[in-house]
This record gives C-alpha cells, sequence and structure tokens, in this order.
C-alpha cells in the first residue's frame, strides 16, 4: 500500500512531467520549422549599381534573397524582424545600402558598404563575412551560428582580424561541411569563380555569388541545387559537383547549367557563408527543461 503523502508527491510529479515534456514538444516544433521541400528565396535581383563597371551587386542580392529564406523556413525565429529589410524602405533599397550606400542600425553607427570597403582593402571575403553578421545581429540578434569555408590563403587575406575569425577556416568548401549545412537547413552563400587556364596556370576571370539550396549524393557524385541572383525568378539549377586541385587543396567544380551564370562554364566553389538559425534564450530554457525532465522519469523507472 502506497503511503498518501508519497501519492500526492507522485501525482505532483507527473503533472509536472507532463508539462514538461510538452514544453519539450513545443520548443522542439518551434526549431524544426524548416521546410527542406519548400525553400523560398527573395526576389531581388542583381543589378549594376551607382556607375559603369560596377560589375553588379551580386553579393549582396544573394544575401537579401537569403534573408528572406531565413524568414520563411524558421517563421518563429526571423518571422517577426526586419532581417531583410534592414530599417529601409524595401528589399532593393537594403540590398544597395548593404552592397554600397552602407547603413546604420538602430543605436549604432554607420556601417560600410560592402563594395567599398572590399575593393580598397581587397578583403573580398572578409568584407563579405563581417558584413554578413553584422546585419544579422543587427537586424536579428542572437539567433544565428555563423560559420565559413574559403581559400583564404589564395585571396591573400588573412581572418586574424575578423569578428568570430574561430569560425573561418582556410578550406574550399567540402562536401562534408555543406552536408551538414543543408541538414540544418541553413542559409548557405557561396562565391564561385569562373575559371580557365593560361599555359597551365589557373586565371580565374570573374566571380558571382549564389545561395546553395540543396546537396544530395548518389554513386558517388554529388548533386546540388541552387539558387542565382542574375535569375531569381527563373527557379533553382542543378549541377554535378566535380573536384580539382589549386594550390595544393582540393576544390569543388562544375560547369554552369543552361540559364544559370556562366552557362556551359567551368566554374569552382571559392568559398561559402553559413548561417545556421539556432533556438532563441526562451527556446533553449524550455529545452533544458524538457530534457531535464526526461532524465528525471528514467531515473525513476
Amino acid at each position: 500500500m502506497t503511503p498518501r503523502g508519497r501519492t500526492g508527491r507522485t501525482k505532483c510529479a507527473s503533472v509536472l512531467l507532463s508539462a514538461a515534456l510538452f514544453l519539450l514538444a513545443l520548443a522542439l516544433a518551434q526549431f524544426a520549422q524548416a521546410a527542406p521541400c519548400d525553400y523560398q528565396f527573395g526576389t531581388v535581383g542583381n543589378e549594376s549599381y551607382k556607375g559603369p563597371g560596377a560589375g553588379g551587386i551580386c553579393v549582396a542580392a544573394s544575401f537579401i534573397d537569403g534573408c528572406v529564406y531565413l524568414q520563411h523556413a524558421f517563421p518563429s525565429l526571423y518571422g517577426g524582424t526586419a532581417l531583410p529589410t534592414g530599417n529601409l524602405s524595401s528589399q532593393r533599397t537594403a540590398m544597395e545600402a548593404w552592397a554600397v550606400d552602407g547603413w546604420t542600425p538602430p543605436g549604432g553607427t554607420f556601417h560600410q558598404g560592402y563594395y567599398t570597403t572590399c575593393i580598397p582593402d581587397g578583403n573580398n571575403f572578409g568584407d563579405w563575412w563581417q558584413n554578413a553578421v553584422a546585419w544579422t545581429e543587427a537586424f536579428a540578434p542572437g539567433r544565428t551560428a555563423y560559420s565559413a569555408q574559403a581559400g583564404l590563403t589564395r585571396g591573400g587575406e588573412s581572418s586574424a582580424s575578423w569578428v568570430d575569425n574561430g569560425n573561418v577556416q582556410d578550406l574550399f568548401p567540402t562536401t562534408t561541411f555543406l552536408s551538414a549545412a543543408v541538414a540544418a537547413n541553413a542559409f548557405i552563400e557561396m562565391g564561385i569563380y569562373q575559371y580557365g587556364y593560361n599555359d597551365g596556370v589557373l586565371v580565374e576571370h570573374s566571380g558571382h555569388a549564389i545561395d546553395l539550396v540543396n546537396l544530395t549524393c548518389a554513386n558517388g557524385l554529388y548533386t546540388m541545387s541552387f539558387f542565382d541572383p542574375n535569375n531569381p525568378n527563373g527557379g533553382f539549377f542543378s549541377a554535378v559537383l566535380g573536384t580539382m586541385t589549386i594550390d595544393g587543396q582540393t576544390a569543388l567544380n562544375f560547369v554552369a547549367p543552361a540559364g544559370a551564370t556562366y552557362q556551359g562554364q567551368n566554374v569552382y566553389l571559392a568559398g561559402a557563408i553559413v548561417e545556421t538559425p539556432v533556438p532563441e534564450p526562451a527556446t533553449l530554457s524550455l529545452l533544458t527543461l524538457g530534457l531535464a525532465a526526461l532524465a528525471l522519469r528514467r531515473k525513476h523507472k
């Protein structure tokens, strides 16, 4: 026969456990909102901005379009934020500010546009990385983990002074790195170069930015699908990845498909910036509570 006090405590513990399990389920449901088969990016297109010879602002276009993706894929984390527009009037204006005009975050100081810094200092990837982190933290703070792989040495760059530089690897993007990002439904912005050879020496002719949508492997071959800001309404493009050697490192390459930038030309992946959504502190508290309840339940079984 069970003493009455223990029965009361048991019922109370059962109620608390049920509540904790409910909160755990709620927290997990909040976080697991990415839609792996329904990626929706923005539709601002790349443009030549601020005069002839600007060469387009594809990095900014693909970034702002990727911010739209984060809002749609993770509404509980980014849905109520101004991530795609910042404190500006439209996504296009935000793209142009991120690229050239510069922007001022709420309560912050003026931040220069990407192309106004990367051209003089030569830190193409570094300024890209730091602008992406600065914008995301200004308009959706505390929701994102950042990581990157890029061939910095070939570009003559060092990440020593960059923000969050411990999350940047001097390495061309690998299938392992990209697959993990895809599995987390992260926003993955990639830099590519169209290339050729001159007397056996690799020559990069021009660069572009695209967003990775998916990466699959069959019979040892990886196929990626991607979003191209030069054709934002054209759907996703697909390409089979191969490998090449650059400065002693393995790099992923592909032939650009019809309709995409550099169609029919050889392209390699020079770098990738990954923004992975993480639970907000309140969600983490719910997860902790739920996991603690599960542990307590196992202990008393």
